[in-house]
């Protein structure tokens, strides 16, 4: 892994770099009429376009100087780092 994050480093003018995947929903849905009941039931929706935070980040040296370690990384690091 090493290897991998050092060549891209090399190659990659991004200060962050990290893994999207799908987005699959965990559970299907209930559609409920006004008096609460239970009308249809919805399969999870795997078709889903969206994308999610894989957890894999590749952090330029350069973006160091951004972080401060209280912050939350997801939210106020990368948010930040995305802009720049």
């Amino acid at each position: 892994m090493k290897s991998v994050a050092k060549q891209h480093q090399k190659s990659s003018k991004n200060l962050v770099t990290l893994t999207a995947v799908k987005k699959i929903d965990r559970f299907g849905s209930l559609i409920m009429n006004s008096d609460n009941k239970i009308t249809k039931f919805v399969e999870k929706n795997n078709k889903s376009q969206d994308f999610i935070n894989g957890g894999f980040q590749i952090v330029n040296k350069k973006a160091l100087s951004s972080i401060n370690l209280i912050n939350v990384m997801e939210f106020e690091i990368l948010e930040k780092l995305s802009k720049k």
